[in-house]
């Protein structure tokens, strides 16, 4: 994906699966034939509306339970990395500073690559709910 420019504003997503942030994806039916969980990596896309007050703030995004390397792209723009870390260390989150990438008062869009080559018994990408927030 990296090579085909998946992490670009406007590539086009429309055939991406779904794949839910609030649960490890061999529990969305990731698996091969025989029903080995997928090791690999996988791409999430989400947008979020932030407000026009944001503008000029410190912004976060927060993945609690991630596993287990992470690189982020915020409106197309490379915005960090979290490193491999091995899964049975906790805590698993990624906590990344995003608001110089951000468009206050307008959608942004927050894609997120991720590489998991462990089998971890249901906890594979990212597998609790992610948010935003900016410390005042």
């Amino acid at each position: 994906g990296r090579y085909a420019r998946w992490q670009d504003e406007h590539f086009d997503d429309s055939k991406w699966e779904p794949l839910l942030t609030t649960a490890g994806w061999e529990n969305q039916g990731w698996s091969d034939e025989q029903g080995h969980a997928y090791r690999g990596v996988a791409w999430y896309r989400l947008n979020a509306e932030v407000p026009a007050s944001a503008d000029g703030t410190s912004v976060y995004l927060v993945a609690p339970a991630l596993v287990n390397e992470a690189w982020v792209w915020v409106n197309g723009q490379y915005a960090g990395h979290r490193p491999y870390q091995l899964p049975w260390f906790r805590p698993q989150s990624l906590e990344l500073e995003i608001g110089s990438l951000l468009r206050p008062g307008n959608r942004n869009q927050i894609t997120i690559r991720v590489l998991n080559n462990i089998d971890v018994f249901g906890a594979s990408g990212i597998y609790e709910r992610m948010f935003l927030y900016s410390r005042l």
